[in-house]
C-alpha cells in the first residue's frame, strides 16, 4: 500500500529536501522517523526545495507495511511526535495504485513573502526589501510569464533538467498586511526558478531593468541578470493532481 502524505515544513532547519550525506534534510529526517516506526525504504516527493525553503503542503509518498495499513491516523500522530513540529504531518492518506507526488502531479504553487518589517523573528520567514514595490507595474511585466517557456536563463547554474520548458499558469503580486506576496502557479518549476523570476521583477521596480529586458531573457536572448532573491522567503504552498 502506498501512503500519501501532506506536509509543511520549516526549511530553516534543513539543508533542502532532498537526502544529502552528512546534512539534515527533511527526506531525511522523514525516513529516519518512519525506520524509527518499522517503516523502511525511501520517500518520494513532489518538489526538491532548496536550503531554506519551506513548504507548507508539500506532497510524500512512501510504502508501509500491512501492520499499519488501517492504523493511518495513528501512523500521522507517531510520525508528528518523532519529527517535533520541525515538519509536521497535515494529512496522512491511502494513495491511489500508481500514485507518485512527482510524476502524477499537475501543478504546484509558490508563495514569496516579501516584507517592509524586519524583525528577529521573521527574517528566516520573508524577505526584507526596503523599498516601496510597485504591484501594478510589476503584475502587468509578470504576465508575459503565462503560457510555455524556455526558463534556461532563469534556473540557477548547476541545474541538468532533460529540459527547461515550463508553463505557468497564473502568476500574481499582491499585498497583505505588511507583506507583498508574489504567487506563481505551473506545472513544474527549475531549480532557483522562482527566485530568479522575483529578483529580475523587483529590480524593474526599482527601475534598474527595463520590461525589454526581462522579455529578451525570457525568449533566451541574452541573460541580463541572474541573482535569485533569499530562499527564506519562498514557501511550496500546494500541489495539484
Amino acid at each position: 500500500m502506498i501512503a500519501k502524505g501532506i506536509i509543511a515544513y520549516d526549511g530553516s532547519r534543513f539543508y533542502g529536501m532532498e537526502r544529502q550525506p552528512g546534512r539534515r534534510t527533511v527526506q531525511g529526517a522523514i525516513e529516519q522517523a518512519l525506520r524509527r516506526l518499522g517503516i523502511l525504504g525511501k520517500i518520494s516527493y513532489a518538489g526538491r526545495t532548496d536550503r531554506g525553503v519551506h513548504a507548507t503542503r508539500q506532497v510524500v509518498s512512501f510504502q508501509i507495511p500491512p501492520y499499519w495499513q488501517g492504523h493511518l491516523a495513528k501512523l500521522k500522530r507517531e510520525l508528528n511526535r518523532h519529527l517535533r513540529g520541525e515538519i509536521f504531518f497535515r494529512q496522512l492518506l491511502s494513495a491511489p495504485p500508481g500514485f507518485h507526488p512527482r510524476h502524477s502531479a499537475q501543478w504546484r504553487s509558490y508563495r514569496y513573502l516579501i516584507t517592509s518589517r524586519p524583525t528577529p523573528f521573521s527574517r528566516l520567514y520573508s524577505y526584507y526589501y526596503p523599498y516601496q514595490i510597485p504591484v501594478e507595474k510589476l503584475n502587468w511585466v509578470a504576465q508575459l510569464l503565462v503560457g510555455e517557456w524556455d526558463f534556461k536563463l532563469f534556473a540557477k547554474t548547476g541545474s541538468d533538467p532533460l529540459h527547461y520548458r515550463r508553463t505557468v499558469y497564473f502568476v500574481r503580486f499582491y499585498p497583505y498586511r505588511h507583506w507583498t506576496v508574489f504567487r506563481i502557479v505551473g506545472n513544474s518549476f527549475l531549480r532557483g526558478q522562482v527566485r530568479l523570476l522575483v529578483n529580475f521583477l523587483l529590480k524593474i521596480g526599482e527601475g534598474k531593468l527595463k520590461e525589454e529586458d526581462f522579455y529578451r531573457q525570457l525568449t533566451g536572448e541574452r541573460a541580463y541578470f541572474r541573482k535569485p532573491v533569499p530562499p527564506t522567503g519562498l514557501y511550496l504552498t500546494g500541489v495539484g493532481y
